[in-house]
């Protein structure tokens, strides 16, 4: 189990980042958050591709 699944236990990625990363038991620290926010970004830029890719066909 990675320490991103551990932590996933106890909170989703939203709340995560909403505590404004105040973790008060992340198990990694600033490293976990930015691979929380780089799959964030990921994700939401994948949707707005999805989004856009049927009204440009």
């Amino acid at each position: 189990m990675t320490a991103r699944q551990a932590w996933l236990r106890a909170a989703t990625d939203a709340e995560i980042l909403a505590a404004g990363e105040v973790l008060p038991v992340a198990p990694v620290g600033a490293e976990l958050i930015a691979a929380i926010r780089a799959e964030v970004a990921a994700a939401e830029a994948e949707a707005e591709a999805e989004a856009a890719a049927p009204a440009a066909a």
